[in-house]
């Protein structure tokens, strides 16, 4: 529809009235307005028809002062812990914690109408100390789009989630080995004798250190992982460890023995 001009001048739109208006190189109309608070501006006339545009600003300053405080209410997984100075399409942006402890910035708006309920990768961080056959998740990293596991065996990898939840991955890939090698009762006695992995800090199968800084004791034994305690004192972590070798270990290493004489 077109219009004219002069049909526009002494309109009023919000707190702002049209003192006159021209149109651009691309034939779009633009006002010059003034506020009630004395400012003047130009803005496109189709702003103001639509109430996008109300005020020389003064408004949206002031409605920054007036807000719904949302701290310590809850929406899907997150937990509204304060507002922040940031703004979003016109709303406060607020700092929330996803329940697997992940920090998130969320407008009213996205909150309020659940298009934010969970941090981005909340149902990886779900999986975090789940168990698969030999592998245990101990982190997962963004940037690989892979979890990081702990192999019962001591050594640590990187796999995806479709490996591991497909079964694809259960291990280190010592059950490969394992699986070709010669057994009593079931045990693969040559792994009874595996040595210490790299990453070890203890210098002993079956002892590290948590993020407690507590030295804990385990041990491996038919695809099952024992966990013999945790200690201050490094030495008796050890001495659980060697205790649980003697009682699970030992009687196999003797029959292998006994079988080669």
């Amino acid at each position: 529809m077109h219009i004219e001009l002069d049909e526009l001048m002494g309109l009023r739109f919000g707190q702002l009235e049209v003192i006159s208006a021209y149109r651009d190189e691309k034939k779009r109309i633009k006002c010059k307005v003034k506020c009630e608070c004395g400012k003047e501006k130009e803005c496109f006339y189709t702003n103001l028809k639509n109430g996008r545009t109300k005020s020389c600003g003064h408004l949206e300053r002031e409605n920054r002062k007036t807000y719904i405080d949302l701290a310590g209410q809850t929406y899907g997984e997150l937990r509204v812990i304060q507002k922040t100075e940031e703004r979003k399409e016109g709303c406060v942006v607020w700092e929330c914690q996803c329940s697997c402890g992940e920090t998130v910035y969320a407008s009213r708006r996205q909150l309020a109408r659940g298009y934010v309920t969970q941090c981005h990768n909340h149902k990886e961080k779900q999986l975090i100390g789940s168990v698969f056959e030999s592998l245990t998740v101990q982190d997962y990293s963004d940037e690989r789009k892979a979890f990081l596991c702990q192999c019962s065996c001591g050594k640590e990898i990187w796999a995806s989630k479709k490996n591991l939840l497909s079964g694809h991955t259960k291990s280190c890939g010592h059950l490969r080995h394992e699986d070709s090698l010669t057994r009593i009762e079931g045990v693969a006695v040559s792994t009874l004798r595996r040595k210490k992995p790299r990453n070890n800090t203890s210098g002993i199968v079956g002892v590290s250190k948590n993020k407690k800084q507590k030295w804990v004791s385990y041990i491996t034994f038919k695809g099952k992982r024992y966990t013999l305690g945790e200690f201050e004192d490094k030495r008796i972590a050890i001495a659980e460890r060697k205790k649980a070798e003697s009682k699970y270990f030992e009687p196999y290493l003797r029959m292998e023995k006994e079988l080669k004489i």
